[in-house]
């Protein structure tokens, strides 16, 4: 079904009630699989993809997909609806299934939102690459940060996450990568985490991402923590294109074998830091 050179524009993968729309551009050659999660779009109901640039020139299968639960999207997860989570999982395991591509070969990227959903689902496989641009770990922190009560967007996450706006959610928000029913102390991925030395990031998530993995007894050896001379965390984002297009030209361009793929992953992280 997916063995040939194939863009697959705005498709939908249905599981139970729910439907999930993606983007998915085939490429015959390669045996890698590139997911990329979408950032909050700040337009209310738009919600379109990002980074769908690169959907055609990475040297590599590439998967898009859209987070259009809410206005603003909702980190593809929800308290009241799982059906959301289950499926973006479903669609990642079929995708894998389909091409016959291992986890040591697939990325899970994104920067902010799609930073947080990179990790996430990637605890949920228990392996890829994790290469994620500022993420978001305390999600009930920053959603109910100050002046959230005038911020539609934060108020409009919080509903499709929560199915309410209560403030009493914050810990609940802020728990999401600490409550996943797995236990992943084999884990056989890796994560570079790229932050900003001015932006506050560090101190409001970033440092809670060793606590994160440490839960599920997965060793703190395959985080890869990239520091920034950047102040605004918008600036994050050419950082992290530039990242994806070395990733491209050094390690998708060659159908590298799995278990040598993995090792040079964390050779490339450790030369980078």
């Amino acid at each position: 079904m997916y063995k040939n050179n194939k863009i697959i524009n705005n498709n939908v993968f249905k599981l139970k009630h729910q439907y999930l729309i993606y983007n998915l551009n085939l490429k015959s050659n390669s045996n890698k699989l590139v997911i990329f999660f979408p950032s909050v779009d700040t337009v209310p109901t738009r919600n379109i993809m990002s980074y769908y640039a690169f959907s055609e020139s990475l040297s590599a299968n590439v998967l898009h997909i859209v987070d259009n639960f809410g206005s603003h999207g909702s980190y593809l997860y929800s308290f009241v609806n799982k059906e959301i989570q289950e499926s973006v999982y479903e669609l990642i395991k079929s995708t894998l299934s389909e091409l016959e591509i291992t986890l040591n070969n697939t990325f899970f990227v994104g920067t902010s939102k799609g930073g947080f959903c990179s990790i996430y689902y990637s605890l949920l496989f228990g392996g890829g690459h994790v290469i994620a641009g500022e993420p978001q770990i305390k999600l009930g922190d920053f959603l109910f940060r100050k002046n959230w009560e005038r911020n539609e967007d934060c108020k409009s996450i919080i509903y499709a996450m929560s199915g309410r706006v209560n403030k009493s959610d914050q810990d609940l928000l802020n728990d999401i990568l600490y409550n996943l029913k797995v236990n992943h102390g084999n884990y056989t991925g890796s994560v570079t985490i790229h932050y900003g030395k001015n932006t506050g990031y560090y101190n409001s998530h970033i440092k809670f991402v060793n606590d994160v993995f440490v839960s599920y007894g997965i060793s703190t050896d395959i985080l890869n923590f990239v520091e920034h001379d950047i102040s605004s965390h918008n600036d994050i984002i050419p950082i992290f294109m530039d990242e994806i297009k070395k990733i491209n030209r050094h390690i998708l361009k060659n159908n590298i074998p799995s278990s040598t793929l993995f090792q040079r992953m964390l050779a490339f992280m450790r030369i980078k830091n």
